[in-house]
């Protein structure tokens, strides 16, 4: 047994680390084969990638002439999309509408008054109704939020409701219906409407609206607000109601304004034949009714006329200024260039003047006719003194505003959200509070009322306002009805080229075809709705298609050439992809193919097309091409060379802006009229790239090929793998037998050296 070589035991001779010497040559060619499999391994995820990549280029090329190309799509663009949206679909046809939203749908939400959080709600079978929609649920009995939940839960999307913290320790029910439209009311049926009526949700509704109920005194020459906020009309019938009362005094209680001209006073009406008038809100500063006066030589005299009344020196003085003026105005002589006898003639005491003339009081009124003013000039000059003092002249004061009048019952205005205002009908002179009471619609039309204002122009007299209220009759119901309505269910009306159409939602679908409308908001003007090919979406398109051949063409030239600048002019690749393109760097460089594809990509790029329109025929017509830009001065640019597209954003949006149908065809154009597109630059190269990417193609026949000869080299490998172990196994027999025979020479030395001592004594 000694030639029996046993795995685990010391060998004398090193056996196992011989073997494996020899094994590793005999692994050589095994170890090609598998090194041979990894690169047919890469280069089939290469192939693969390439088809990827010429997939997504086909793609992106086909999308552009296909009949789901985004020439086809269209989009809607709002002047006003806050108050009117809309989604367009392909077939929506290129037209513009005007629209005016009068007011948007809404559904029905209640709220209670501020219940303690300790209140419950009794048991029973709860039903509220929702047009033709019911939600029905048994209710054991409970809290608010175990309520709450409860409708939450069973509402199904029609009915929600929430608990809001109104006070601290009190909460609201807020009860909401998710189904908008006039028609979609929401009903409180079985023990719902009792617990209506004790949460404060449910009772008489009489249509009136309370909005000031304490009186509110406005003085003169003051201005006060009152917010309404009504957002439009209830409706054509709707009135706005207040009481009035007026206090006369006979002085002045502060300075008035000044007068406004007579061309800009109307004429009074009484309040049955005044109609409203459109009018911007009076400055709190200048209210209307103010006068710039010109001084004139009779204006000065009737002014100094009204002045003597308060001081005998004032009227001395302000004669001596008429005087002046005078003169000045018809040419006389001032006092400084009187001659001796003329100043002697004029020259008398000032107490001559204060006793020869006393005047009596004089009221000045908001407009005089001409000839009373000059029968006051002619009085005036009849007795004025016989002379006045020459030296120091004061200048000439304009009449005071304490002097002024003004009386005015045009006290009332309505201001509108646009920012315009509208007077209402001038009231009356009332000790007692008199009721007055105006249609809305007539005053305000569709416009939203920001507040009532109470401009009180006069200047002796003080207006008092109190119990504002909106009634609104259409309100107004026999039973019982929401008190607290946060929003009630009404239809969206809107106006289409000035038709009026109502509809149930806000999402309106069948006015246009292809078209959805949103309203959103009521518009105090009308909304230009254009309906346009979505240029965005076929810029977008038009930059996947140049990206992606570019991309393309980037991977072939990194496959097909073993130069690093290749890598390096894809500067918008990150550094990690760059690492990767280094990997694949000339993988196919000796690939006929490919190159050939490159170059016919290139030409088929930058060729001429046939179109309807001849104005465009080529890419670089629409600012896309190799040098759309310009190389300039920058000399020789080896990157210009490989095929690259650029692009001319500005150009591009100046073409689809400006003929898009030239555009569409330059991508896709049915030459012969069958309606199947047959020519185009889009076309052309998604035809070129076909025979790639199709089953059984180009890539699936490299692909093929290299999983072929994987095969071969795997089943080499395992023949090698065979022959190898049987090698393994023939040296270690071998070198087991040489340790036996070797062992057995030892032995018989040994027994040979035992046996010569033995004979030797």
């Amino acid at each position: 047994m000694s030639d029996i070589y046993v795995p685990g035991l010391k060998s004398r001779f090193d056996t196992n680390k011989i073997v494996d010497d020899l094994m590793k040559i005999e692994r050589i060619p095994k170890e090609r084969s598998e090194k041979n499999i990894e690169n047919l391994q890469a280069q089939k995820s290469y192939w693969q990638d390439l088809g990827r990549r010429i997939t997504a280029f086909r793609d992106s090329a086909r999308f552009l002439y296909s009949f789901q190309n985004p020439f086809n799509e269209r989009v809607a663009n709002s002047s006003d999309s806050a108050a009117l949206s809309a989604t367009a679909t392909r077939e929506a046809g290129e037209q513009e509408y005007s629209f005016t939203v009068k007011q948007i749908a809404k559904a029905d939400k209640f709220l209670s008054d501020p219940l303690d959080d300790s209140f419950k709600i009794d048991e029973g079978t709860y039903t509220f109704a929702i047009g033709q929609e019911t939600v029905t649920f048994p209710f054991k009995g409970g809290s608010l939020r175990e309520f709450s939940d409860t409708i939450n839960r069973r509402g199904r999307g029609k009915l929600t409701s929430s608990l809001i913290a109104v006070q601290p320790g009190k909460k609201s029910l807020l009860i909401e219906s998710k189904i908008t439209g006039a028609e979609n009311k929401l009903q409180f049926l079985d023990a719902a409407e009792n617990l209506g009526v004790q949460a404060g949700i449910l009772g008489e509704k009489t249509g009136d609206t309370t909005i000031k109920a304490d009186a509110l005194q406005v003085k003169a020459g003051e201005t006060a607000f009152i917010p309404l906020d009504i957002q439009k009309s209830p409706s054509r019938n709707a009135l706005l109601q207040f009481e009035i009362a007026t206090e006369v005094h006979t002085e002045p209680a502060k300075p008035a304004p000044e007068e406004k001209p007579a061309a800009e006073e109307p004429a009074a009406k009484s309040a049955s034949e005044e109609k409203p008038e459109v009018e911007q809100r009076p400055p709190a500063e200048s209210a209307p009714g103010q006068i710039a006066q010109v001084p004139t030589p009779s204006a000065a005299i009737a002014a100094a006329s009204a002045m003597a009344a308060t001081a005998s020196k004032a009227v001395a003085e302000a004669v001596a200024a008429a005087k002046a003026l005078i003169a000045a105005a018809m040419g006389e002589t001032p006092e400084a260039e009187k001659t001796p006898e003329e100043t002697a003639k004029d020259d008398s005491p000032q107490e001559e003047l204060a006793e020869t003339e006393q005047p009596k009081e004089t009221e000045i009124e908001i407009a005089e006719e001409p000839a009373e003013t000059e029968q006051k000039v002619a009085a005036a000059e009849a007795e004025k003194p016989p002379s006045v003092p020459s030296a120091n002249v004061p200048a000439w004061t304009p009449l005071t505003d304490s002097a002024k009048r003004v009386d005015t019952m045009q006290v009332l205005y309505l201001t509108f959200a646009d920012g315009s205002s509208r007077s209402l009908p001038p009231i009356k002179d009332s000790d007692d509070f008199s009721s007055y009471q105006y249609r809305l619609f007539d005053v305000a039309g569709e416009k939203s009322i920001v507040s009532l204002e109470i401009v009180n122009q006069n200047t002796h007299r003080a207006v008092s306002i109190r119990n504002i209220r909106l009634h609104n009759p259409e309100a107004a119901t026999d039973g019982i009805g929401a008190l607290k309505p946060i929003s009630e269910a009404q239809d969206a009306i809107i106006t289409m080229e000035g038709i009026e159409i109502s509809r149930p939602t806000n999402a309106i679908s069948d006015l246009i075809p292809g078209v959805t409308l949103n309203a959103k908001a009521p518009s105090n003007s009308p909304i230009s709705l254009k309906i346009e090919p979505d240029r965005e979406n076929i810029k977008d398109a038009v930059i996947t298609f140049v990206a992606n051949y570019n991309r393309l063409v980037a991977d072939i030239n990194v496959l097909t050439r073993n130069d690093d600048k290749v890598v390096q002019e894809l500067t918008y690749l990150s550094a990690d992809e760059q690492a990767d393109l280094r990997k694949r760097m000339g993988a196919f460089a000796g690939d006929s193919i490919l190159g050939q594809f490159r170059s016919t990509l290139q030409r088929v790029a930058a060729a001429p097309y046939m179109t309807a329109e001849q104005d465009v025929a080529m890419l670089a017509q629409i600012g896309i091409g190799t040098d759309v830009r310009g190389s300039g001065g920058s000399g020789y640019d080896p990157a210009r060379l490989r095929g690259y597209l650029e692009i001319d954003e500005k150009a591009l949006d100046n073409a689809l802006e400006t003929n898009l149908n030239g555009v569409r065809q330059l991508f896709g154009y049915d030459s012969d009229g069958d309606y199947v597109v047959d020519s185009g630059v889009a076309y052309t190269l998604e035809s070129l790239a076909k025979p790639y990417t199709e089953i059984g193609g180009i890539i699936a026949l490299k692909t093929g090929s290299i999983d072929s000869r994987v095969a071969q080299e795997n089943r080499r490998i395992e023949t090698l793998d065979r022959q190898l172990a049987a090698k393994e196994a023939a040296l270690k027999s071998q070198y087991g037998q040489m340790e036996g025979a070797y062992n057995r020479m030892e032995r018989m030395n040994s027994s040979l050296d035992q046996f010569s001592q033995q004979n030797s004594k």
